[in-house]
């Protein structure tokens, strides 16, 4: 009896799931969003961890578009062979990376910029446009960003929803081309997505 209650409590042990490299725990942030509204382009950022495993994002865009300059900075090691991935929650067939730099910076820190562009859905074509049902249930229902082939370990950061965040970034780039004396309406048009 007795061996068969240690048999079957190995057993129950055995078969709890195992954390895959696609589930690592999320960092947790340190610092709240922060919106940088510059004369010619618009960021977020934010700090997530501490010590150790202190990571920095940063979302740039300099004119309306689906493709977001991004940027992240780690104490950790960047992979030899990079074949970055980033995608909100972990459906990276609808994101895509490209145009990979690494800088390397005082303190060991490694910065990371590529040009990514999100895997929102979108029921509007214009981009700045502040609502569009499909896009914004995606933006709210994103909780992390994976980040996956860059680094020598992969990174989840606890982004949380993301719809506030990127409407304050849609704002600024409109504000900045209405300063540029352009028409916003017209920009919108000729920023839309081309259907490949």
């Amino acid at each position: 009896m007795r061996h068969s209650t240690s048999s079957a409590l190995m057993l129950s042990v055995l078969t709890i799931p195992l954390p895959s490299a696609a589930q690592e725990e999320a960092l947790s942030p340190s610092s709240p969003w922060n919106l940088d509204m510059a004369d010619e382009n618009c960021a977020l950022s934010r700090t997530f961890g501490e010590g150790t495993d202190w990571v920095l994002l940063e979302f740039r865009s300099y004119a309306p578009s689906d493709l977001i300059v991004t940027t992240i900075v780690s104490a950790m090691d960047v992979r030899e062979r990079v074949d970055g991935r980033l995608s909100f929650g972990s459906n990276f067939r609808d994101s895509r990376t490209t145009e990979f730099e690494h800088f390397e910076l005082e303190d060991g820190l490694n910065a990371v910029r590529l040009s990514f562009y999100p895997n929102f859905p979108r029921s509007s074509e214009a981009w700045l446009a502040i609502v569009d049902e499909e896009r914004d249930v995606a933006e709210a229902a994103a909780d992390h960003l994976s980040v996956e082939r860059i680094f020598s370990d992969n990174i989840r950061l606890a982004t949380g929803s993301m719809h506030e965040h990127f409407n304050a970034m849609r704002s600024c780039l409109t504000d900045l081309i209405d300063r540029w004396g352009l028409d916003v309406e017209a920009h919108q048009d000729l920023s839309r997505v081309a259907d490949w």
